[in-house]
């Protein structure tokens, strides 16, 4: 089936002050690798394509970062964003975003995408990419049998949403009450900048050292896979981070913060913070407080950039030991139920990506 044969791409016009920060869709709130959306930071002026639930919604801007999304509610997109409704005479809107989903789709769509800076998907490209012709019953089976696997994922994801929250309020009620103005550098016992390897050497390449880079800590609290692996050897050893590190993006997307679960190599992009023993939860989850903070750090207006150096200069707000040691204490029970979900939805989200490529190749 021809996606333009089962669907037609949406181009109805809404007011946009009719939207709000919650059904303003964009590619700005739309997360990477299929990772649902965020809140729209601003709703603009204008007009924008009005979405209805169960569209299907496609960034059009750089689609190598995998941004789709199965609409919930009635709404709005961007003219950079791609909205298809599936005629639901002839297929499941559901099953054409999975077919939508997968490895193979996204090869082909970025292999035809127009432009090198800033790359755009073909649209002629999507219409025209034919998914396998199913009954309607056989349609549903398939989404049944997906969408038990992410309806388990959605429960842990809200499950560590609420574990969040939780430590965000023990957090405010423990640690916001006589601070003291104190510099990053005097929180830790040491930062780390990350190196890349030569790629030019494959010899130190596909070991069993997680490479970690910006997009393996997006919407993580943990890093337990990357998509690369380095070898270990003696140029990068002084580099390694170990399960006690706190690892912050400082170049390019500034402010993305993950904990490592054991011994890794981050690239240069990436600050990583040795914190005290007894400490790591505490300072966790006040560097998440302190984004915006870091973020005003950045300087450079093509490519944002924090150097180790002017990191650690970051003034916290630090509280006393005591308050940090008890805080430390109650989220690290949490942190750990976190770390038990984060692990079962990456085993699922494997799960999910075998059944793509069984139905969809």
């Amino acid at each position: 089936m021809l996606i333009k044969n089962i669907s037609n791409v949406i181009n109805n016009k809404i007011d946009c002050n009719a939207l709000d920060n919650s059904n303003y869709i964009s590619t700005e709130n739309m997360l990477e690798n299929f990772g649902g959306i965020k809140e729209a930071s601003n709703v603009p002026s204008g007009k924008c394509t009005a979405i209805l639930k169960k569209d299907i919604l496609l960034s059009n801007i750089r689609p190598y970062f995998k941004k789709l999304w199965y609409s919930k509610f009635n709404g709005g997109c961007s003219n950079d964003v791609i909205a298809l409704r599936v005629n639901n005479k002839l297929a499941i809107s559901k099953y054409v975003f999975y077919a939508l989903s997968s490895n193979k789709f996204f090869d082909v769509y970025v292999a035809n995408c127009k432009g090198t800076k800033m790359p755009r998907g073909n649209k002629d490209v999507l219409l025209n990419y034919d998914i396998p012709t199913k009954s309607l019953s056989e349609q549903q089976h398939i989404v049944d049998t997906i969408g038990s696997v992410d309806n388990l994922i959605e429960k842990y994801e809200e499950i560590i949403v609420k574990d969040l929250n939780l430590i965000k309020t023990k957090f405010d009620i423990m640690c916001t009450s006589n601070t003291t103005k104190t510099l990053l550098k005097d929180m830790c016992q040491n930062a780390i900048c990350g190196t890349t390897p030569s790629t030019k050497n494959p010899e130190l390449w596909n070991g069993n050292i997680p490479f970690i880079t910006t997009p393996d800590m997006v919407n993580n609290t943990f890093v337990f896979n990357t998509e690369r692996y380095v070898v270990e050897n003696n140029k990068i050893k002084n580099r390694i981070i170990d399960s006690n590190t706190i690892s912050v993006s400082c170049i390019g997307t500034i402010g993305v913060i993950a904990m490592a679960t054991g011994k890794s190599l981050t690239n240069q992009q990436i600050n990583s913070i040795i914190p005290f023993k007894n400490q790591i939860f505490y300072l966790y989850t006040l560097l998440n407080k302190n984004v915006a903070r870091i973020k005003s750090m950045a300087t450079g207006s093509a490519t944002p950039n924090i150097s180790k150096e002017e990191f650690l200069k970051l003034e916290l707000d630090k509280c006393d030991d005591k308050y940090i040691y008890n805080f430390n204490s109650f989220a690290s029970k949490i942190y750990e139920n976190i770390k038990q979900m984060e692990n079962k939805i990456i085993f699922l989200k494997s799960t999910k990506e075998q059944l793509l490529k069984k139905y969809f190749g």
